[in-house]
């Protein structure tokens, strides 16, 4: 199955009421998690197990087949 590195930019501006500053935040923060505007970069396709390993290593989040996880580099697939 093919890799792809994809960079995801999310925004969102939230206009609330709080008791003060630090609840404020809290509650931005949370809220954040729904409703957001996103845009994302054109898929780019790793071709070479380099290019994949390099990505892994670098990315904020990696993101396997459903059905699979990832031990250290290496991707193992579940049993089913």
């Amino acid at each position: 199955m093919p890799w792809y590195e994809i960079t995801v930019e999310a925004s969102m501006t939230v206009c609330i009421e709080a008791e003060d500053e630090e609840q404020a935040r809290i509650d931005a923060y949370d809220e954040c998690f729904t409703g957001f505007d996103k845009d994302t970069s054109e898929p780019k396709l790793l071709k070479t197990a380099e290019d994949i390993e390099r990505s892994k290593r670098h990315a904020d989040e990696v993101m396997p087949l459903p059905n699979a996880e990832i031990t250290g580099s290496a991707l193992l697939r579940s049993p089913a």
